[in-house]
């Protein structure tokens, strides 16, 4: 399994670190309840980028559908304020100005060739989406979005340089 070693950070580097911090908190909660997070979306791109002029302001992570139910009971005993989000079935976990989205994994991921994100800085180490995938993701997001697709093009031109 490839490793991507995140040692850089992005133009938000105080929000960055802040909410890395925070989702090791939902991380490690969804794991001590058996769920595997993989880490997608907007940190992913950044994550193989290394676009440090971005500006990460959440984290994406995916989990298997059917353990959607089992997390949101899960974050619900947590301090944090914790919204389901009908016909999108997902889950957004919020402490102030931080924000963590669990999505279900089936809906969006059609490999399971995951690398390994690690950020050492927090000795945290989480699943992410391959490069390719992401790829085809962040395609299919300029292909059909309606709210911003001259970004999720944008990222899927850098993100498809990489591959070749």
């Amino acid at each position: 399994m490839q490793t991507l070693v995140i040692d850089t950070y992005p133009t938000n580097k105080e929000h960055y670190l802040k909410l890395l911090a925070f989702a090791k908190e939902v991380v490690e909660k969804l794991r001590a309840e058996g769920i595997g997070p993989v880490l997608w979306g907007g940190l992913a791109y950044f994550a193989y980028s290394r676009d440090e002029s971005y500006n990460v302001s959440d984290m994406d992570l995916l989990i298997p559908e059917k353990q959607l139910s089992l997390a949101l009971r899960t974050l619900k005993e947590s301090p944090w304020t914790v919204d389901y989000i009908d016909g999108w079935d997902s889950i957004v976990v919020r402490k102030s100005q931080l924000r963590v989205e669990l999505d279900p994994l089936e809906r969006y991921c059609k490999s399971r060739d995951f690398a390994l994100a690690s950020f050492p800085s927090l000795s945290l180490s989480i699943p992410i989406v391959s490069l390719d995938e992401l790829v085809a993701i962040y395609k299919r997001a300029a292909e059909r979005s309606e709210d911003k697709p001259e970004a999720h093009r944008a990222k899927w031109e850098r993100l498809k340089r990489k591959v070749s």
